[in-house]
């Protein structure tokens, strides 16, 4: 921790001296990228093995991708991309569950809320959302 610390100072200074290129490359090293995180975070609350954690980072790194390109394909409209972001990442938890014990299934359970219609709420939802926002 203190060398942690003693370093981010380091690089303050750095970049105060205008190394600015030298002390943004050391700090790039120092950051986790949130897929790690991610992972970490998976792996300490599901208990995964080294090989279930390497099958995850390649869902989540072809998620990553994915989603990418749908959202640089211009020629879909943006209600569009949402609905296949949202599938995208329904088949890399699926993906993800196929992977598990059944004991981690039980950790990694998270309940799907029905969707409405691709591309919005429905006359009814919206209906109701304008009724509270006229109540306040």
């Amino acid at each position: 921790m203190i060398r942690v610390l003693a370093r981010r100072r380091l690089l303050r200074v750095l970049g105060a001296l205008g190394v600015a290129a030298a002390a943004h490359t050391a700090i790039a090293a120092d950051a986790v990228s949130p897929l790690d995180r991610r992972i970490a975070l998976l792996a300490r609350e599901l208990d995964l093995d080294a090989t279930q954690q390497l099958k995850v980072r390649a869902l989540l790194e072809g998620q990553r991708e994915q989603i990418v390109r749908a959202w640089q394909d211009e020629s879909v409209p943006g209600a569009l991309r949402i609905a296949r972001t949202q599938a995208i990442s329904e088949q890399t938890e699926d993906g993800i569950r196929a992977l598990l014990t059944d004991a981690q299934k039980q950790k990694y359970f998270k309940p799907r809320m029905e969707r409405g219609p691709i591309g919005g709420t429905s006359d009814d939802d919206l209906a109701t959302y304008v009724d509270k926002m006229n109540r306040r």
